[in-house]
């Protein structure tokens, strides 16, 4: 949605429903009483996404602020939200310079476990990405069109970037 001539407002919303093999062959998970056992996740999921995003276009300072939050939700039970500020300043023709801060928090499948009772468990996992754990990532990304270098037709707007980033993560 067009809110002024330097705003826009996002909003999105993702369905997808799974259904087939969702366990890694290569992924073991550990039992009390077998050691490790092959991994064994539910063959059905499907996943919720609502997100909203806001970009304001600052032309005093050619100053992009960018903001999102996003929801997620499946059959697993696992629930999520991230937060994003970002900031994009323009630096010149064709160049820019890009900070920003993500934050994402999440629980666990209903099925996660660091160590399961037993081998006959129906669901066993040992990904961390079904865990319970929160995240930081901040970055700064160098960004460039390809007339600054040089290139013609084609490659003149092609774009070329150089990104840092630092993550934290708990789990």
């Amino acid at each position: 949605q067009i809110l002024s001539q330097n705003a826009v407002l996002g909003l999105t919303y993702d369905v997808s429903h799974l259904h087939a093999c969702q366990s890694n062959p290569y992924r073991k998970a550990i039992t009390e009483d077998a050691g490790f056992v092959d991994e064994r996740n539910p063959h059905e999921r499907t996943r919720h996404a609502a997100a909203v995003s806001l970009r304001r276009f600052v032309p005093r300072t050619s100053t992009t602020l960018v903001g999102s939050y996003r929801f997620y939700g499946d059959t697993w039970g696992v629930f999520a939200h991230t937060e994003e500020l970002r900031v994009v300043q323009d630096a010149g023709e064709g160049v820019d310079v890009a900070v920003r801060y993500r934050f994402h928090w999440q629980n666990a499948a209903d099925f996660y476990r660091a160590t399961y009772p037993s081998n006959d468990t129906p669901y066993v996992t040992d990904d961390v990405k079904l865990s319970r754990y929160a995240s930081h990532t901040m970055g700064v990304t160098f960004g460039t069109a390809g007339h600054v270098f040089g290139l013609h037709g084609m490659l003149e707007q092609a774009r070329a970037e150089l990104t840092f980033e630092y993550v934290a993560q708990n789990n």
